[in-house]
């Protein structure tokens, strides 16, 4: 077992993940430090459940509470094959889930991977995300909404084209306008930032349009056209060295 625990790891993998609404987002980073071209790895995401109740026992044995419960896995069983191209460099992914938050407890819920040879079941490496809605919550503390804001909504003036929508993560240095958009959305970052990426969803959590983004020095701005979108709802996901923040954007092209 010592000889086993002093093995270098081959994989070494961060994670992480949000939930607005009912979509749960979650990004993986992998980084390979071993040859292992020879294998037929794939990585696998799995949502689970801290602990499940039922008034009436599902079962012939009695039991009503279940513990460490799989719900599924995201987005599929067969997960993501790691091909040639993913071995000895960094790779990032990303998920997207609608939770059925009428059958399960969010505040339970909790996500693993884990990179695993399928043929012989040999697993690599494996890591619980980190939730970073929690993060977010401990780092603000009782620093939230006080109420001082009620009734400005930027209705009026010049300033109401920019979106005031914060989804989970409070940030002073993003700016995203217009909101409603009619087929441009500007996104400018008002302090310096490493390089991330820019990911918009439909509401049915289908991924449009992903695009990389440099490194940032202060005030650099990003267009996305996206003229050729139905109208509706999207949610705009923003991938940088400080985290990641959703903005819900309505864009309607008509307008």
């Amino acid at each position: 077992m010592e000889l086993e625990h002093a093995k270098p790891a081959g994989f070494g993998i961060e994670a992480s993940y949000h939930i607005v609404d009912d979509m749960l987002f979650a990004q993986v980073e992998t980084e390979s430090h071993a040859d292992l071209s020879d294998r037929d790895l794939h990585l696998f995401v799995v949502l689970t459940e801290d602990s499940i109740y039922f008034d009436e026992p599902p079962g012939s044995n009695g039991e009503q509470e279940f513990f460490r419960v799989m719900r599924t896995y995201v987005p599929d069983a067969g997960g993501v094959f790691l091909d040639a191209s993913y071995l000895g460099a960094v790779a990032s992914f990303e998920f997207s889930h609608r939770l059925n938050i009428e059958e399960m407890d969010v505040g339970k819920l909790e996500l693993l991977a884990f990179i695993q040879d399928v043929n012989s079941m040999e697993i690599f490496q494996t890591v619980r995300f980190i939730n970073e809605d929690q993060d977010e919550e401990e780092d603000n503390g009782d620093n939230g909404d006080n109420g001082d804001d009620e009734g400005d909504d930027d209705d009026n003036g010049d300033e109401g084209d920019e979106t005031n929508i914060q989804d989970g993560y409070k940030n002073e240095y993003i700016r995203i306008y217009p909101n409603p958009s009619g087929g441009t959305i500007n996104i400018a970052f008002d302090k310096s930032l490493h390089a991330g990426k820019i990911v918009l969803y439909n509401q049915q959590g289908v991924r449009i349009i992903s695009k990389n983004i440099s490194d940032a020095y202060g005030f650099q701005d990003y267009r996305l056209n996206v003229p050729h979108l139905n109208a509706g709802l999207y949610l705009l996901n923003i991938h940088t060295s400080d985290g990641t923040f959703v903005k819900r954007i309505i864009i309607n092209p008509d307008q």
